[in-house]
Parts: structure tokens; C-alpha cells; sequence
């Protein structure tokens, strides 16, 4: 059986591997296509899709966009099958610059919180300069013995609620998400809808007119797999998944241990 997974991320966000070692590691994994889904950002898909003329492997473009809606944090997925137009990359731009601006702000607060850290020592852990994320100030908190794991960097500083959060400024809402994706003839997936504490949240979503659901995901037990196969059954939507990958030493599944049957790419591409 084909099988991919429709969920990565890499250096060009906040992975470990390039897209280039990412799509050599898929060839290894047996799989069949992949989809790029950095953060906010496109800038590895390019590479990847080079990569995958290489080894035989379909690469999809795609990228997660990050929202909120109330307290709860939302990630909306965009796949996309032609390349999307001058608009969808202006808008990810704007997104790299937020993202800076809110990981000084970030590390200021830090900084009164008498925690020594700077952003030399983060842009050690970044991959992309344009994209530095939470995730690149935990590793350097790591670094300098500030906290043991980056668990507890987001635990104990950098989760909402704690005392060096800093929320987004994106200024990016839900329906904005997913008509800036419509707009470039993408495919909208609901992120991990397992993340999400109110079902209420998710159906208004598909009320805004997502496509599909993530119903694959690693922090989807058995019962949430049934629970959202038949809310996307029940509401017309496709069925995504994949590893989440970043490749980080964390308790998200290898490459290729969470992927999911082709053929649902395949009813997909008839539609897109």
C-alpha cells in the first residue's frame, strides 16, 4: 500500500533536518508522498520539491498558519497543488517579521525575569534566520542551563499564562486563514483538532468552510481517530494526517510511523 504523511516540518520553521535530508528520510521510510508544512513559512518547499524529483518521492506544497480563537490556539493547514500566488507570500513575510519582533519581546521579559539569554543565543538554534520560534528559545534555554528540557522552558516560562509569554501578533483570524487559502486554490485543513478543548470551536470552523480535518495525528488516540472520522464524514470533509515531524529528541513518532493511505490523496486531487 502507498502511503504518506502530509504533516513535516523543517529547518525552515522549527525542525531539525533540511528539506533535502527530510525527503531522503521519507525515500528510507517507504513512503510515497510527503507535504512540507513548516510554520508560517514556505521557504523549504522549493528544495523539497528538487529533492523529490531526486528520489522519486510527490511533494506537496503546503504550510501551518497559526491563529487563536478566544483561548484556544488554532493551526490551519493550506496544501497546496499549483504554486500559490504573489499575495500568500506577502502575507508569510509579514509573519517572519512578527515572529522576530515577538521572540525579542520574549526574551526582554526573560530579561526581567533575571534569566541572562539574548538573541545570539538563539539564532544558534535556528535553521532560517527569517524564523525564529518558541521552541528555538527553549533549546537556548537549555543551552544555558536555565531550565533541563524544553518542556520546561514552556512550562515554566513560555506557555500561555506563565510569566515570559508573549502572545502572537499576527493579526491573522480563522476566516482569514481560510480564505487567504481558498484564494491561492489550496486545500484548508484543520490542524490537530484533538488540540482543541471545545468541539464548538471545530464545527465553527467548518461552519468558515475548512475542506478536510487532520484526523491522523499523533495526539490522536483511537477514540478521537473514530471520533473525527465521522465529524468529517457527517459534515463532507477530506481526511489529512501525518507525524507532525520536527525532529526533535521528543515523543513525536519517526517519519513515516504516523502516515496515513495514498488514496486519500487521491480524492483529493480529483476535487483540487
Amino acid at each position: 500500500m502507498k502511503l504518506m504523511d502530509l504533516h513535516i516540518h523543517t529547518k525552515a520553521s522549527d525542525g531539525n533536518f533540511s528539506p533535502t535530508a527530510i525527503v531522503r528520510a521519507a525515500k528510507e521510510a517507504n513512503l510515497s508522498a510527503i507535504s512540507i508544512t513548516d510554520h508560517d513559512t514556505m521557504d523549504g518547499v522549493d528544495e523539497a520539491l528538487e529533492a523529490g524529483k531526486k528520489y522519486g518521492i510527490e511533494v506537496i506544497r503546503g504550510v501551518e498558519f497559526s491563529c487563536d480563537v478566544d483561548d484556544e490556539e488554532i493551526h490551519i493547514l493550506g496544501y497546496f497543488f499549483h504554486r500559490p500566488g504573489k499575495e500568500l507570500f506577502s502575507v508569510l513575510e509579514t509573519l517572519k517579521k512578527k515572529r522576530y519582533n515577538r521572540a525579542e519581546r520574549i526574551i526582554k521579559k526573560l530579561n526581567s525575569l533575571n534569566i541572562e539569554l539574548n538573541m545570539d543565543d538563539v539564532l544558534k538554534f535556528v535553521g532560517n534566520p527569517l524564523f525564529i520560534g518558541r521552541p528555538h528559545i527553549a533549546l537556548a534555554m537549555v543551552e544555558r542551563k536555565i531550565v533541563r528540557n524544553p518542556s520546561e522552558a514552556f512550562d515554566e516560562y513560555l506557555c500561555i499564562g506563565k510569566a515570559a509569554y508573549e502572545p502572537r501578533d499576527n493579526g491573522l483570524e480563522p476566516k482569514k486563514v481560510i480564505d487567504l487559502i481558498k484564494e491561492n486554490k489550496g486545500l484548508v485543513s484543520l490542524a490537530h483538532p484533538g488540540y482543541i478543548t471545545d468541539d464548538n470551536v471545530t464545527l465553527g470552523l467548518i461552519e468558515y468552510g475548512i475542506h478536510a480535518l487532520e484526523v491522523y495525528h499523533v495526539s490522536h488516540d483511537e477514540e478521537m481517530i473514530e471520533k473525527y472520522t465521522a465529524m468529517a464524514r457527517n459534515n463532507g470533509l477530506y481526511i489529512t494526517g501525518g507525524s507532525d515531524y520536527h525532529g526533535h529528541n521528543d515523543d513525536r513518532p519517526l517519519l513515516g510511523k504516523m502516515s496515513i493511505p495514498y488514496e486519500y490523496l487521491k480524492d483529493i486531487k480529483e476535487a483540487f
